[in-house]
């Protein structure tokens, strides 16, 4: 059965595993758009307070009776189908959705979706994009797999233009998002108790950048093999950011302060596009920065404003 979290509005969904940072999240978006939210983890924690702060029942401990009375059960990739919640969400032929499919069908509908992917550095460009985004009036939807003061948590739930969120390869679980805008910002060996090795991570992504429709546009770290391989099977346009002198998004003048903090002049296909000033130190912090200012002159956004915003 094709569930769609549409057809629940109004109705009471439970999330197991709720204390995670990005279930944490869609459990408060889910309740500001008019679901009936609950809860269940194995451990009281910070996530787990601020979703009871935000009104939700959470219960601590997985037990069969907390799904009675649900209209559907949502489950994280981590929680099994051993799980006593799930095992009884289907005696009681409770339906049930995996996160990542949630997390998809809520960035349907918004003009532009903007899909964060790489081994390393997703939950920063996030927040740098969300926070250029928020100071340029785009009023994005954000959901970032972690927490951002600024946007006061891990999710913000902003107009129906822009959708804004991190893309996880674990599990394959970015394949049901749908991009329009896909930042790649590396791909890396890791999560190999799911992967088989790297060609078959390198895959995933591959078909992860192949959901951007033609239209779209698929940003990508120009040093990166892993990257550029999958880039030219993309059918979108591609734009590539880094160091090197082939790379689409460049910095130019770059120099540091006492403390490693960058400044730079911003260039775009070797023309000079802003001067940026970052607060946060390191090499991959530029690249970070690129990517983000990068996917921002995608959506239309004054980059002198966004330079200002990081």
């Amino acid at each position: 059965m094709d569930l769609n979290i549409e057809s629940f509005r109004g109705k009471r969904v439970h999330m197991i595993g709720i204390g995670g940072s990005s279930m944490s999240g869609l459990a408060g978006l889910l309740k500001q758009r008019g679901y009936l939210v609950s809860g269940s983890d194995n451990y009281d924690s910070y996530h787990v307070r601020a979703v009871r702060e935000n009104g939700i029942n959470v219960v601590i401990g997985h037990k069969p009776e907390n799904v009675h009375g649900a209209d559907l059960v949502i489950f994280s990739a981590a929680i099994s189908p051993e799980n006593p919640e799930r095992r009884e969400a289907e005696r009681l032929g409770i339906p049930q959705m995996e996160r990542s499919t949630l997390l998809g069908q809520l960035m349907r509908g918004y003009t532009q979706a903007v899909g964060v992917s790489g081994t390393h550095g997703k939950t920063t460009t996030t927040a740098m994009l969300s926070k250029i985004l928020v100071d340029c009036g785009l009023d994005p939807a954000v959901h970032i797999g972690g927490d951002y003061d600024y946007i006061g948590g891990s999710t913000r739930l902003g107009a129906k233009n822009v959708f804004v969120a991190e893309a996880c390869e674990f599990h394959s679980s970015f394949l049901e998002m749908h991009p329009t805008v896909a930042i790649v910002l590396n791909i890396q060996e890791d999560h190999l108790d799911y992967y088989k090795d790297l060609a078959d991570i390198a895959n995933a992504f591959r078909k992860f950048a192949g959901k951007v429709p033609p239209e779209g546009v698929f940003i990508g770290n120009g040093e990166d093999e892993n990257v550029l391989a999958i880039m030219k099977d993309a059918a979108c346009r591609g734009e590539t950011f880094g160091f090197a002198e082939n790379c689409d998004w460049r910095p130019h003048g770059l120099t540091l302060d006492g403390e490693g903090r960058p400044s730079f002049t911003l260039t775009f296909h070797g023309e000079p596009v802003c001067e940026m000033t970052l607060r946060v130190a390191g090499q991959f912090n530029i690249m970070n920065a690129m990517a983000a200012m990068a996917a921002a002159h995608a959506l239309g956004t004054d980059m002198q404003k966004a330079a200002a915003a990081l």
